[in-house]
């Protein structure tokens, strides 16, 4: 963090009349340090929350169930939570997401195939209500008498009755559904989504049929270079505030003005009118070298360096430059006690607290709470507590239960007060297994094993930032959740010889970056281009199993190679040569991607007489789409052709007359924009603009047209 507290509250503008209470220093109740036994967390004092996370804590505090995606199982470990503490494993018909736990039952959704499950408190099923596949999110009503679930990759949310047992109704919302919020007033819930910057509100739970509305957020609107410039992703989840006039959103604003791939915002919704609290800045932003914020900046874990900050002048005033002191926030929860937000920081191994009282609180960190530990050298990952993606209070929030993905572990951390030191000693880790789910069932005399133990190793890489030969702050799930993508157009900037290149997350960050480049020799001359390639976010599970080659536009002869040519394009600083070098850490990413990813679901229903058309005309000689897009090779035929884009993207490099890699159609339909610059918005208006482009589309009647869109979309 490059400013003061104080400053930051004075640059947004904290507004007196919308805060209450007194400073956020109230001591919470002591606890013993755990490092044999962490305290019982007493009977309820505060109102339980009802929106799902990945772990949850029963309604009396007598135990803490964990939600473990990549085993496929629950782990239930009973209070006080101590080293000898032994989890319970349940298995699941499928990969658990999120849970919630009510004071008689305890609800959990499952990916695929898409379920409900209903389970007593000692986790034995009592009811099953199947769902749109991928469901994620859940959240509960006050009666508990509705749940509402959403399925991300389907793009539904859906309400299930849970006296019945049944869904009550389901509805299509946009790309991505993650978080779930349901005020305890009211008849309808706050959606956020994975990809863009705007919120769903459903109205309407108990109803036969709700009503949607997008509701526009702003990312990070201070630092936003130009109105509407900014899009967000990583909205995973969503918190109210105990009056619930406000809803705080943890995600990544890319393109704003702090870092090269963006900053790390929680952005703000009053719940009154449903607008945005923080202002909008306008007017373009020029970036000005200052010294008095110079304070020094993480290199790694141990090396401070000390860097000149800058201030961003724009007509409303200036704004000195904020690091993202947290990536990748992947969990919220609202500590009352103390007004502030704890958030899991996926990508530092860390949970950091917030003012909640501020427009923007990811402005103001009260306090970083280190998780990980045991760090290696080589390479930067935790032994312990890695991967932070799920929080949940003890009844009186004396204690943070944190669940750590990528090292299997159950964090209890003591909350203390903002003014006391905290050692990442007083946090207890309990393993819930000694072993990685890709190991699971692979003896050690299995020709498998060392691919899989490479694999379990690129796991932890795959979610990690803080190795900075893989990345300059942002791990791969930053830009590629569960694989996917963040539906983003990144700019690539490149020497004159193009020997070297690197991403940014929008052109206003060019020059802003400029003296960056110099400190680090990324680039031989220090003046940037004026524009750069657009390259939009890829899609990677379910993707890379092709024979040929990788890249836009087929740069890479292999997956290793293409993995460490993203390295090079995230790092922003050189490779250190004193590690193991890209080829390790290389090798264990694409291992991961290729025995770790999950394959978002296909549909399984039968094809509609639409989507049967689309496919013979797919198929048909005459149009030509399976020429290229072979269908025994993941729908490519893995070669650079020269097709063009229906128009240049405005701002970028003219590259209309090179060759691009044939793009894999595998699951096409939920990864819109389209082309490798991002230029087409949908499916639809790819098919009507590409003309001859693309084989003969063109002879397609419109009718023709929707039915070759039909089947697409259910590739």
């Amino acid at each position: 963090m490059r400013c003061p507290w104080y400053l930051a509250l004075m640059v947004i503008g904290c507004d007196p009349n919308r805060t209450t209470g007194s400073p956020p220093d109230a001591t919470p109740p002591s606890s013993t340090p755990p490092s044999t036994t962490v305290a019982a967390a007493p009977s309820a004092q505060v109102a339980r929350t009802r929106v799902g996370s990945a772990l949850a804590v029963s309604e009396t505090g007598d135990a803490v169930i964990v939600a473990e995606e990549d085993r496929g199982a629950l782990w239930r470990v009973a209070t006080p939570v101590t080293e000898k503490s032994i989890p319970e494993r349940h298995d699941m018909p499928g990969r658990p997401a999120q849970v919630v736990a009510l004071e008689d039952r305890v609800l959990v959704t499952i990916r695929d195939p898409g379920l409900l499950l209903v389970l007593d408190p000692s986790l034995k099923e009592v009811a099953r209500v199947p769902l749109p596949a991928d469901a994620w999110g859940l959240a509960v009503t006050t009666d508990a008498k509705t749940a509402l679930v959403t399925s991300a990759w389907t793009h539904r949310v859906t309400a299930v009755d849970l006296v019945a047992s049944e869904v009550r109704w389901s509805v299509d919302v946009a790309r991505e559904p993650r978080g779930v919020v349901i005020p305890k007033q009211g008849d309808h819930a706050y959606v956020t989504h994975l990809v863009g910057t705007d919120l769903t509100r459903v109205d309407g739970l108990t109803a036969t049929t709700p009503s949607l509305r997008r509701i526009g957020l702003p990312a990070a609107p201070s630092r936003s270079p130009d109105p509407g410039s900014v899009t967000a992703s990583l909205g995973y989840a969503a918190v109210l505030s105990p009056d619930e006039d406000r809803l705080f959103v943890p995600r990544h604003a890319l393109g704003a003005v702090g870092g090269w791939d963006g900053v790390v915002t929680v952005d703000v919704l009053g719940t009154g009118d449903d607008r945005p609290l923080a202002p909008t800045r306008r007017g373009r932003y020029r970036p000005t070298k200052v010294t008095e914020f110079v304070e020094p900046m993480p290199a790694g874990f141990d090396l401070p360096l000390y860097l000149p900050s800058w201030t961003m002048d724009s007509p409303p005033g200036a704004l000195p430059e904020v690091e993202s002191f947290f990536v990748q926030p992947r969990a919220v929860v609202y500590r009352k006690a103390t007004q502030s937000l704890l958030v899991a920081s996926e990508g530092t191994d860390e949970v950091v607290e917030l003012d909640a009282r501020l427009y923007e609180p990811a402005l103001a960190p009260k306090k970083r709470y280190r998780i990980g530990g045991n760090h290696g050298k080589a390479m930067v990952v935790a032994g312990h507590g890695g991967a932070p993606s799920g929080i949940a209070l003890s009844p009186d929030e004396s204690l943070a239960y944190v669940f750590c993905r990528t090292t299997s572990d159950l964090a209890v951390l003591p909350l203390v007060p903002f003014a006391r030191h905290t050692s990442p000693d007083d946090t207890l880790v309990l393993a819930l297994s000694d072993e990685d789910p890709l190991l699971e069932g692979v003896s050690k005399s299995d020709p498998k094993r060392r691919f899989r133990e490479a694999a379990a190793l690129g796991r932890k890489l795959f979610y990690n930032a803080l190795d900075d030969e893989v990345s300059g702050g942002l791990a791969c799930a930053g830009c590629h959740p569960d694989g996917r993508d963040d539906g983003h157009v990144w700019t690539e900037v490149t020497t004159k010889d193009d020997a070297k290149s690197l991403f940014v997350g929008g052109p206003a960050i060019l020059s802003q970056r400029t003296a960056d480049i110099g400190v680090f020799g990324a680039f031989s001359e220090p003046k940037l281009p004026s524009s750069g390639r657009a390259r939009q976010t890829p899609m990677l599970a379910g993707r890379l199993r092709g024979r040929g080659v990788f890249g836009w536009r087929g740069e890479s002869e292999t997956l290793v190679d293409r993995v460490e040519a993203g390295f090079r394009l995230h790092r922003w600083r050189p490779s250190d040569g004193k590690k193991v070098g890209g080829g390790g850490h290389a090798g264990a990413i694409a291992s991961f991607l290729l025995a770790g990813l999950v394959e978002p679901p296909r549909p399984t229903e039968p094809l509609t007489p639409e989507q049967e058309r689309g496919k013979a005309l797919f198929a048909s000689h005459d149009i030509g789409c399976s020429g290229c897009h072979l269908q025994e090779d993941q729908l490519s035929n893995w070669t650079a052709v020269k097709v063009g884009v229906p128009d240049r993207r405005s701002g970028y490099d003219d590259e209309t007359a090179l060759p691009f890699k044939t793009p894999s159609l595998v699951h096409v339909g939920g990864t819109p924009p389209y082309y490798h610059d991002g230029s087409v918005a949908t499916l639809s208006d790819l098919v009507a603009r590409i003309g001859d482009r693309m084989g003969n589309t063109a002879r397609l009647t419109a009718e023709d047209q929707r039915a070759l869109v039909a089947y697409l979309e259910t590739l």
